[in-house]
């Protein structure tokens, strides 16, 4: 789901192609496989437990994440080895629960979307071209589960997970050139997300991807 400060960036990005697209944009679609998630405390539901006050029954939540994401990047040539990059992912998937207490049966999902832009940077001219890319922009993350603030006290009460953050990543990788018009782009990427610290503060992903990118 893209959220309204996304749907802004994503408009920004978008002012750029007019600029930049005069020289051949590149519109690539990739798939990875990414790792590392949020890790929170909420609150959990135990049958063999009856609660009289709150935080009672606490679990931590996380990801299990063995799912391909996909990733849409736009380079906009600015020179012969430089370009404008733009990119938008999403990812959702369904929570983990760890707890000391016996049958927690609660369960949860999450999705986050995030949109960047940055610079790209190519070496060479060649059937294969490293490249390097730096990107910032927004994530917005929402959690059917809600989370705890950290140290707990009497009465707390999770509070709903509904955030927009600064994120960045930095990317390496090659360009394969298969046709006139079409790449081979296997890429490294390093994922940071601005998270609150309920949320366990600063997440850092790891991805590596595989795509197709068409050349005009």
């Amino acid at each position: 789901m893209i959220r309204p400060r996304t749907t802004i960036l994503l408009l920004g990005l978008v002012s750029w192609a007019p600029v930049a697209a005069a020289d051949g944009p590149e519109l690539t679609l990739s798939v990875g496989h990414r790792s590392g998630g949020p890790t929170f405390t909420t609150e959990a539901h135990s049958p063999m437990v009856d609660c009289v006050t709150t935080p009672c029954v606490t679990a931590e939540v996380f990801t299990e994440d063995d799912q391909a994401r996909f990733t849409l990047i736009l380079d906009l040539p600015i020179s012969p080895l430089w370009a404008i990059e733009l990119l938008y992912t999403e990812q959702d998937g369904d929570f983990e629960f760890r707890s000391e207490f016996p049958d927690i049966v609660d369960q949860g999902t999450y999705d986050w979307s995030t949109a960047q832009i940055g610079v790209l940077r190519t070496w060479g001219h060649d059937r294969l071209r490293p490249f390097g890319a730096l990107t910032a922009g927004v994530t917005s993350f929402d959690s059917s589960v809600g989370a705890y603030h950290l140290p707990l006290v009497v009465h707390a009460v999770p509070r709903p997970v509904d955030e927009e953050v600064l994120s960045g990543s930095l990317a390496g990788g090659l360009k394969v050139a298969l046709s006139n018009h079409l790449d081979l782009r296997l890429e490294a990427r390093a994922w940071w997300h601005d998270l609150p610290a309920r949320l366990d503060g600063v997440l850092w992903q790891r991805e590596a991807s595989i795509g197709v990118t068409y050349r005009w």
